[in-house]
């Protein structure tokens, strides 16, 4: 007795031990299991055909962020008490493993007893239940006291929840896409109490016996009203390298405003386009995730993607997003859901030809220095990149500021000895990327956490095998050897033409969830939206009508505005947004402006010509170009470079067409240069004295090479709307205001130009103004009597000494009698009248403006 009691003794002592011990690190549980005292589970644990049983008196707590992974009919039975209390960003989660034997429907289920009290907050139950022989078990089956809350009960087979007992809350949870039904109540007595529950749509769930489309069903009686009235799970995007674009990227001192290169992807426009039609929104159910591809992934993660993800939360009120990755954007998402950072935010991840396994076609840029600019969603950014630093295209730039190409180098065997016909084996490379090699053997795993789709593109001439020869250089370029030749051969149509199948599966190592398909990589988004939509459970018909315009762009560096104006005039400039999905950046670099405008423009009307106006800031050169960008990525390019002086317009006319073999034209169809009339003198709004004659100095600006050839140029002038000669004469018109209009006609080649302006200006006078004007007036035999000519300046000499002693009063005195001698002269004095009466208003005006 005492030997048996010894050993159960032992027995019991060694199953505490394991039990609150043996789990401190990721643990699998092959065979059945007993709890009979307090315990606790935390990080991985993996359940491979066990049975756990909870005993009656015994409390077995989950701890937050531990995953429970089922598999082969794996079960826990609870008699006692089972509490799994998560936190907001750190859920406990109940999960498939995958099934390793054959024969088995159900990875795991739960299930309890009419003793037993389950306590869940902050979970995730999915992939539970299925068939065993005859019988169907749910994937949680609750007999006793139950409270489950801010859960996602998802995905489960058969049935998700199955409740017996009277003492049973469900509130606050996610309940959806469960194959058959969300929850049921198998109580005929009572009424399961099932409130604020998200049900898959926005209209609650539908009963059992009705076809509940992509709503969860329920049966019983459940109270579940109110319910959340949510829309769909929103889905960020993520697009590839280069598919983001903000002047960030070339200064750190730019606004980190992002939006989308309109240059090689058009499919990511389609994309969103489908989304669209099918009643998703911009910002509620689908948000774009822009990032720097340029940086390691963990920046774009953290310093982009998790933002957006919690923006898609906050405003779609979900806990949860998809992301849709394209080629790169995969590697930031994976990067983020896999690192200790990650809050559960997660469920679909659908990745298109993203380099899971690294592309080989990045070994000649990450090793020789040498940027491909025949990528074509990064086409514009080199355009910057070539007028902010010039000398750009090396290897020492190209690993500084593009850290990202360093982490999609490939991690299997994809070099060969030139002539051997032998790889080298990936390991024994001196070029080793260890972000891949983290994703892929160290990190969370990706199937337990999210619901990762891989999609991969095929029938492409892709890059996959380089053969190398030795490099003595001398300097750090291919530390692995210089691809012979240099520019290496696609040697299998197994890839989309950037990333092979089995990188962009990767070789299933992530999930069996993988779909090929023919495609293009830039492509991959838009033939595969069906299958992406069939994931993400957005009901969708194909083929979608969706026509993906041709886009115009326009990107500038200099000192200019910019006006554009499209063939229905509609204005798209820092001001006017009129064009519809028109974008319109400018920002300010150092001495740099830049500017970036794209909208959507119908290359097949008839009025088709974009109008872009030019208006200088200041002298200096400005350089702009024109992009037609095709439905298909391929575009035409048209570049300028021009000289222009503050104020100066120059507008073209630009059509954009197809050439004969369908590619994009774009063509420059008229150049018009105006406000190039250059009047100096006078100056707008500027004061002059009636004593000197104003001598117009008037030009036409022709410093830009187009303007070279102006000639038979000739100008007219309108005072107050009288014709004048050249000169104005201050000392014969009023004081106050006058405009003048100066009229410029000239020919630029053959064609004739006219441009007028009015520049408004001011006639006054002074004491100093007056007496020089006396004596011109004398000088041209304005005035022919000398002795008036001297009482008049001795006298205004006496009131401009008295005014400089400060004798207002003594100076006024002599101004009038100035008047009081100017009224007594008869005709003789003067040679017409006019004088006289120039001569008075200014002794007026004097006069008024010394008071004593």
């Amino acid at each position: 007795m005492f030997k048996k009691t010894t050993t159960v003794l032992v027995f019991l002592f060694i199953q505490v031990l394991y039990v609150s011990t043996a789990y401190a690190e990721d643990k699998t549980i092959a065979t059945n299991l007993t709890i009979s005292q307090d315990a606790t589970w935390d990080k991985t644990i993996i359940l491979d055909g066990a049975k756990i049983t909870i005993e009656q008196n015994a409390v077995l707590t989950i701890s937050p962020g531990t995953i429970v992974a089922g598999r082969n009919g794996a079960s826990i039975y609870v008699k006692g008490k089972l509490r799994a209390l998560g936190e907001k960003d750190k859920r406990v989660r109940f999960t498939s493993e995958g099934n390793g034997k054959p024969n088995f429907s159900i990875a795991y289920s739960i299930d309890s007893t009419d003793t037993s009290e389950i306590e869940m907050k902050n979970f995730i139950l999915e992939y539970g239940g299925g068939n065993i022989d005859t019988a169907s078990l749910p994937a949680f089956t609750v007999r006793g006291k139950g409270n489950f809350s801010n859960g996602i009960i998802r995905r489960n087979h058969i049935t998700a929840v199955r409740v017996w007992s009277k003492d049973v809350r469900i509130e606050d949870c996610e309940i959806y896409e469960n194959e058959s039904i969300g929850i049921e109540n198998k109580s005929t007595a009572n009424t399961l109490k099932a409130e604020n529950n998200w049900w898959g749509a926005s209209d609650g769930p539908v009963q059992y016996a009705i076809n509940s489309g992509s709503r969860d069903r329920m049966k019983g009686d459940i109270d579940y009203d109110p319910w959340r009235e949510k829309g769909p799970i929103p889905i960020v995007i993520l697009p590839g390298f280069g598919g983001s674009f903000s002047f960030r990227l070339l200064s750190d001192k730019a606004k980190d405003d992002w939006w989308l290169t309109p240059v090689g992807t058009a499919a990511y426009r389609y994309f969103v386009k489908s989304l669209i039609l099918n009643n998703y929104f911009h910002d509620k159910d689908f948000f774009w995730g822009f990032y720097d591809w340029r940086m390691p992934c963990r920046e774009s993660a953290e310093n982009y993607l998790k933002n957006v993800i919690d923006e898609a939360k906050s405003k779609s009120g979900h806990s949860q997003v998809h992301i849709v990755a394209h080629s790169l954007g995969g590697l930031v998402a994976r990067d983020y859901i896999q690192s200790e950072s990650f809050r559960d935010d997660v469920d679909r991840l659908v990745t298109a030809g993203t380099p899971h396994l690294g592309a080989s076609e990045i070994y000649p840029i990450w090793e020789g220095g040498k940027l491909l600019g025949d990528k074509e969603p990064i086409n514009v950014y080199l355009w910057y990149l070539e007028i902010m630093k010039g000398d750009w295209n090396n290897l020492d730039f190209i690993r500084k500021n593009f850290p990202s190409l360093g982490q999609m180098m490939p991690i299997y065997d994809f070099l060969e000895k030139s002539g051997s016909g032998k790889l080298i084996c990936y390991k024994d490379q001196k070029g080793r990327n260890q972000f891949l090699e983290n994703l892929s053997y160290g990190g969370k795993n990706l199937r337990r956490i999210t619901a990762p789709y891989l999609i991969a593109g095929t029938g492409k001439d892709t890059l996959d095998k380089i053969q190398v020869d030795s490099y003595n250089g001398g300097d750090t370029k291919w530390t692995d050897g210089v691809p012979d030749p240099l520019d290496p051969p696609k040697d299998t149509k197994k890839g989309d033409g950037t990333v092979t199948v089995k990188s962009a599966t990767a070789e299933g190592k992530i999930t069996e969830e993988t779909h090929i398909i023919e495609s293009g990589h830039k492509e991959l988004l838009r033939v595969g939206a069906e299958s992406i939509f069939e994931q993400l459970k957005v009901k969708a018909k194909f083929p979608l009508l969706t026509k993906i315009m041709q886009h115009f762009l326009l990107t500038v560096e200099g000192l200019v505005d910019v006006q554009i104006k499209n063939a229905k005039d509609q204005m798209l400039d820092s001001i006017k947004h009129e064009i519809k999905d028109g974008q319109f950046f400018e920002q300010m670099i150092g001495k740099n402006k830049l500017l970036f405008a794209a909208f959507p423009a119908d290359a097949s009307a008839d009025e088709d010509l974009i109008k872009i106006t030019f208006i200088g800031q200041e002298a200096g050169k400005f350089r702009a170009a024109f992009w037609n960008l095709s439905p298909n990525d391929d575009f035409s390019k048209r570049e300028l470079e021009k000289s222009i002086d503050k104020g100066i317009e120059v507008s073209y006319e630009i059509k954009m067409g197809e050439k004969e073999n369908g590619d994009p034209e774009i063509t420059v169809e008229k150049v018009a240069w105006s406000n190039l009339l250059r009047v100096e003198i006078p100056e707008a709004g500027k004061k002059y004295l009636n004593w000197r004659k104003i001598v117009p100095r008037v030009n036409v600006w022709q410093d830009a090479e187009d303007l070279e050839n102006i000639s038979d140029i000739n100008f007219n002038y309108e005072l107050d709307g009288n014709p004048v000669g050249r000169d104005i004469d201050p000392g014969e018109i009023s004081l106050g205001s006058h405009n003048l209009k100066i009229t410029g006609r000239w020919k630029i080649g053959d064609q004739e130009q006219s441009e007028e302006k009015e520049v408004p200006f001011e006639v006054s006078t002074s004491l100093k103004s007056l007496m020089a004007l006396i004596n011109r007036f004398h000088r041209e035999r304005k005035i022919v009597n000398w002795e008036t000519r001297s009482s008049l300046i001795n006298l205004l000499a006496e009131a401009y000494q008295e005014s400089s002693n400060g004798r207002a009063s003594g100076a006024k005195a002599k101004i009038l009698a100035a008047k009081d001698l100017l009224k007594i002269c008869d005709e003789s004095v003067f040679a017409n009248g006019e004088e006289s009466e120039r001569l008075a208003e200014s002794l007026n005006y004097l006069a008024n403006i010394s008071q004593p």
